[in-house]
């Protein structure tokens, strides 16, 4: 158990999920795809976002999401509250092609994606590890 009563997998398998996550970052990278390791002290960064979540089993894991680069009007819509604009329904757009571009791209190189399932990301990509 670790904070918040929020079980985290063991050393080994996140060792495991880093490689992994490793290998995710050079694939997309070799594809021509801008993309980094998540930092925490790092925000906004545009291309593909590789992270490691420490939960154990299903919770936890690798997963991959796009962020592009709409400047603020973006930022000015969702703030607003704005959630019909057209920048809001272009960066969705882009966002749902990337993640099945970046699914594509890794199970190419033998990689297990998938969309990751999760509702409050629903155009992350899952990568499977143990």
């Amino acid at each position: 158990m670790s904070d918040y009563d929020y079980p985290h997998a063991s050393e080994e398998v996140l060792a495991e999920r880093s490689s992994i996550a490793e290998r995710v970052s050079e694939e997309l990278r070799m594809a021509g795809l801008p993309a980094h390791r998540w930092k925490p002290d790092v925000d906004g960064a545009i291309g593909a976002e590789v992270a490691v979540d420490p939960g154990e089993g299903f919770v936890g894991g690798i997963f991959v999401t796009w962020t592009a680069d709409f400047g603020p009007a973006l930022a000015e819509s969702l703030l607003s509250g704005d959630f019909q604009a057209p920048v809001i329904r272009q960066n969705g757009a882009v966002a749902q092609h990337m993640q099945e571009a970046i699914i594509g791209i890794l199970r190419a190189a033998g990689l297990d994606a998938a969309p990751s399932g999760d509702d409050m990301n629903p155009l992350a990509v899952r990568v499977a590890s143990t």
